[in-house]
């Protein structure tokens, strides 16, 4: 009897952790501190072969020096392993510096499509809530998965 429960408590949180996540509406509560998800049919990348990387580029839009920098260790030194099992994907920091913008109050993550996983994972493992969006000209940002923009609401 005690194995079955413990049976049926793995299939509960696989069922959990498999599903897919909803759009928020400005109604509802943040869920796993992910304030917004604007774009969550995005789940599959186009193209061929399944990718085994997610390169990631963090910039500072707070206007705080080295915000941008800690987050990159935080994603890179602290959180690698866990993000890296969660995603199945390896997570490489590729870039590190200052958005063309300053001074904006929440962190936004931008994702290419099929790295809507990916970007929600990102977005748990820093402190905060964050509003994940589709990247718009991702044409422009060629070999860049994700993109975090950090705001001044970091810690």
């Amino acid at each position: 009897m005690r194995q079955c429960r413990r049976g049926l408590w793995l299939v509960a949180v696989l069922m959990v952790w498999a599903a897919p996540v909803p759009a928020q509406s400005a109604d509802e509560p943040a869920a796993m501190r992910v304030a917004s998800v604007d774009e969550p049919s995005a789940t599959q990348p186009r193209g061929g072969d399944a990718p085994t990387r997610v390169h990631v580029v963090v910039l500072n839009a707070s206007g705080e020096r080295g915000a941008a920098t800690k987050v990159a260790v935080l994603l890179r030194e602290y959180r690698r392993r866990a993000l890296e099992s969660r995603m199945g994907l390896r997570l490489e920091v590729v870039n590190v510096s200052n958005a063309d913008t300053t001074g904006l109050a929440q962190s936004v993550i931008h994702f290419r499509s099929g790295y809507l996983r990916a970007a929600i994972l990102i977005a748990e493992a820093m402190p905060g809530e964050q509003r994940i969006r589709p990247m718009r000209e991702p044409g422009r940002r060629v070999g860049v998965d994700v993109q975090i923009l950090v705001g001044k609401e970091l810690p």
